[in-house]
């Protein structure tokens, strides 16, 4: 299996099967983090697809509850936004954009390597030097822009009740943050 992810501290490309199979895995993985096509088409694709679910998780009372509950948590940090983004974010997504974040985090000097299960330590070390060694280093960005700030250390600063009035939703979800 592959999986790619991010979130506000991290992003990540996991592969996954069978120890025997660890070169052809090691080539997934090369491929992905060295070698990223972000082709026009799939990177428009993707923007509908994430500007699509968005839409949908305004119908999801377990999201809603869970971004209103960020937001009241760290209203001025990136923290109390959606991962997933905005309308007004992720509409300005495009090719150059996807490249740059690729760029500019996508460094040897951001990545750590693990792996877990049946797999002898010097034999890996030896197939990630010969499919990672000619990696070029770049410097390692900060998802953070200049000058966000820290997150706060006790938050909230008192108790709320915040309800989030949906009338066309069945269902009601209760957080307690």
């Amino acid at each position: 299996s592959l999986t790619v992810s991010a979130g506000w501290d991290s992003m990540s490309v996991k592969v996954s099967g069978l120890s025997r199979d660890l070169d052809f895995l090691l080539g997934i993985l090369g491929d992905v983090v060295l070698a990223p096509r972000f082709d026009l088409v799939e990177v428009e694709k993707a923007r509908k697809e994430q500007l699509a679910g968005l839409e949908a998780a305004n119908d999801n009372p377990g999201e809603l509850a869970r971004r209103e509950a960020m937001a009241i948590l760290y209203p001025d940090h990136r923290y109390g936004r959606p991962v997933s983004g905005l309308p007004e974010t992720v509409g300005g997504l495009d090719q150059a954009a996807v490249r740059d974040l690729y760029r500019g985090f996508f460094v040897p000097d951001n990545a750590i390597v693990s792996a877990s299960g049946d797999v002898d330590p010097e034999a890996f070390a030896a197939a990630l030097a010969d499919r990672f060694g000619d990696w070029t280093s770049g410097e390692a960005g900060d998802l953070a822009p200049a000058g966000t700030p820290a997150p706060p250390a006790i938050t909230p600063g008192k108790r709320r009740i915040v309800i989030v009035d949906k009338p066309d939703l069945n269902q009601a979800r209760i957080i307690i943050a």
